[in-house]
């Protein structure tokens, strides 16, 4: 992962601005950033089932290729009403895989991938609240009477703020739900939804 990161910050220099960077001085890599969470749903015949996730979120600037929500607004703007503007937020592609420890209703463990788009926007020069949703793939190592699987499609969103210490790093707080289940591939499946608090510390470039 530092590899790839240091490859690709090599197509521009960091942002040398606190908060607000724009697409022009941003390098193709966003932001990286550690959180932790906790989540718990209710399941048959057994206590609760019980997440606690680490994701290692990487962020890849869509406004640099000209694919963000800002770019698609803008260039709405010009063409139907042939005026000029342009949101100050941003938004990036995140690439988040995840390790979690599952104490209940066994001690398990969970892994996988989301996929997902980001959207943040600048309230204060410090304060920035965004919004998150995509999906993914991951597999569990608990037997559940609601999957007849132990892999399984999770589509998911969140939102929440990052807080910038500095010019490039912030305390990342947000709220996440999840479903998770194996898309009829197998039955049963009944699928189950799962809300999470997480909270980390994220590095924008």
């Amino acid at each position: 992962m530092g590899f790839i990161i240091s490859i690709l910050c090599q197509y521009s220099a960091c942002a040398d601005q606190t908060a607000v960077h724009s697409a022009k001085d941003n390098p193709l890599i966003k932001e990286f950033g550690v959180l932790a969470g906790y989540g718990s749903t209710k399941i048959e015949d057994n206590p609760r089932y019980e997440t606690i996730p680490m994701y290692f979120r990487l962020g890849i600037d869509c406004d640099k290729l000209g694919i963000g929500y800002s770019d698609v607004v803008e260039k709405g703007a010009r063409d139907l009403f042939h005026k000029d503007f342009r949101p100050a937020g941003t938004t990036s592609f995140l690439i988040q895989p995840f390790l979690s420890y599952v104490p209940s209703p066994d001690k398990n463990m969970e892994t996988g991938i989301v996929i997902a788009l980001k959207y943040e926007w600048p309230l204060t020069e410090r304060f920035h609240p965004y919004i998150w949703n995509g999906g993914g793939v991951m597999y569990f190592t608990q037997h559940l009477h609601e999957e007849a699987t132990q892999y399984a499609f999770s589509p998911q969103g969140g939102a929440g703020f990052s807080y910038f210490l500095d010019k490039h790093t912030a305390i990342s707080v947000e709220y996440s739900y999840r479903h998770f289940s194996n898309a009829n591939l197998k039955l049963p499946n009944d699928g189950m939804n799962q809300g999470f608090v997480n909270m980390g510390v994220t590095w924008y470039f």
